[in-house]
């Protein structure tokens, strides 16, 4: 009985250190668990500007990281250039421009490439009247070729007419006779008109040039008047005159 009771007492205590055993394990996981769900969990790809070395740093302040802009659009000026005119490139980017920016420019002629012309003015004299102009742009940061934008096309229009005024004066009785003389490097058709300032009294007509005036007792001296003479393609070239009546 004595050695029965003995094994007994040997089975509980064993039980006893095997539960304490689990149970020390199973609390030990617990607070491991725990201590990790209280960790700040690291952000993935994403790094304090502090945390960097700073060659790291150099790199993202630096202009090769930046990315080349695109060129939203490409304008040229003057909307109506005329065959005496250049006609530059004015571009709209998609963010600032960075400092050390550069630009390839081709320059198209009736679809044809301008071999002489690189930077962003078509120098004048080299299109004629009625020629389609266009430009492609190219953006280039740090070497790297961005994306190519292309202008709407622009059209040549003729220049101005030259005009001037005869030095003859015709007198017919009180009313005075002058006349405009307008020449088209093109040889269009032109026709005249009076601008500001205005005399009154004065007309012109717009298929000679030939203007009548009568003037008044109080236009004196030296009077001034504005005439203009435009070709078919309305390029129009405006001049103020002088003249000097005879106040005796």
């Amino acid at each position: 009985m004595v050695l029965k009771g003995r094994k007994f007492a040997y089975v509980v205590i064993l039980c006893i250190v095997l539960l304490s055993a689990v149970l020390l394990y199973s609390w030990s996981q617990i607070q491991k668990a725990t201590d990790r769900g209280n960790a700040i969990p690291a952000l993935s790809g994403v790094v304090g500007q502090e945390d960097k070395s700073p060659a790291e740093k150099t790199m993202l302040s630096s202009p090769e990281s930046q990315r080349c802009p695109i060129v939203r659009q490409v304008i040229l000026l003057p909307k109506q250039p005329t065959v005496i005119d250049s006609i530059k490139a004015e571009l709209s980017l998609d963010s600032p421009t960075p400092a050390n920016i550069d630009y390839e420019y081709k320059w198209f002629i009736n679809d044809k490439l301008v071999e002489s012309a690189h930077g962003d003015t078509l120098p004048s004299g080299l299109a004629k009247k009625r020629d389609r102009i266009s430009v492609n742009v190219t953006p280039i940061l740090n070497g790297e070729r961005g994306v190519l934008s292309q202008s709407y096309f622009c059209v040549i229009h003729s220049s101005p007419p030259a005009l001037s005024l005869k030095d003859e004066i015709s007198k017919v009785g009180e009313i005075i006779e002058l006349q405009l003389v307008g020449v088209d490097t093109d040889g269009e058709k032109i026709t005249y008109a009076l601008e500001d300032p205005r005399l009154d009294g004065m007309t012109v007509d717009k298929i000679t040039g030939k203007i009548t005036w009568k003037p008044t007792e109080k236009q004196t001296g030296i009077c001034r008047f504005g005439a203009s003479a435009s070709n078919a393609d309305g390029s129009k070239r405006t001049k103020v005159f002088e003249i000097s009546l005879d106040t005796k």
